[in-house]
């Protein structure tokens, strides 16, 4: 019965909001106000706006419950259902996409994951993070660094946040880059001095290793 609640409610939001995000805006200065009207206080184009984004706060909210108890009753195909839809409403919205992924290569179902990478990327193609989601996956997930780094080089066109940018060091590393790896730990230092990530992965890469002689006891 919660879950019936639950999806009577995010169709009834989401017809809401896309009535009211087509209807016409309402210029307060100019409009027209019938005098029966005058006595109440007339329902203004601030006003308006406002009740569009209480019922998108409120649209946000039960999807978001609605995915939970999906996900936690195992019917993680519903689950994706409710995250493509909003994905539609908001394509913006990176993590909708990322969860859609995750739920499906999961569960072996690696086209369809793909195509909501393909589908985030294309609808935030100046998004670092939307790279960096994919190039995340192929990381630690496929282990394959080569598609990763095709990822992470697109996402260092948009001025990538410091977190982002250690993967993207990290992956060199991984590729035998070594010099390429220095140098992108290099830079991430210069713009953030404190990056303490940066210091010990410089450190590491410029310690002389060992000789077999020195390591004999």
């Amino acid at each position: 019965m919660k879950r019936i609640m639950l999806l009577a409610a995010c169709l009834s939001l989401s017809a809401l909001v896309g009535f009211a995000q087509t209807a016409p805006t309402v210029d307060a200065a100019t409009a027209v106000v019938a005098p029966e009207a005058v006595e109440t206080a007339p329902f203004t184009a601030e006003d308006a706006r406002a009740s569009v984004q209480q019922a998108i706060d409120l649209l946000v909210e039960v999807n978001t419950e609605l995915t939970n108890v999906y996900f936690h009753d195992g019917a993680w195909d519903d689950c994706v259902s409710v995250l493509d839809r909003m994905t539609l409403l908001f394509p913006a919205e990176i993590d909708y996409y990322a969860n859609a992924a995750w739920l499906l290569w999961s569960t072996q179902q690696i086209e369809r994951a793909m195509s909501y990478y393909a589908k985030m990327i294309e609808h935030n193609p100046i998004n670092p993070e939307a790279y960096y989601t994919v190039a995340h996956y192929y990381f630690f997930t496929r282990q394959d660094y080569a598609t990763a780094l095709t990822y992470l080089e697109q996402m260092m066109q948009y001025h990538a946040p410091m977190l982002q940018r250690h993967l993207y060091a990290h992956c060199l590393e991984k590729l035998g880059r070594t010099q390429e790896a220095l140098a992108a730990w290099q830079q991430m230092l210069a713009d953030e001095p404190h990056d303490d990530v940066a210091q010990r992965a410089i450190e590491r890469l410029t310690t002389p290793m060992p000789s077999v002689d020195e390591q004999t006891p």
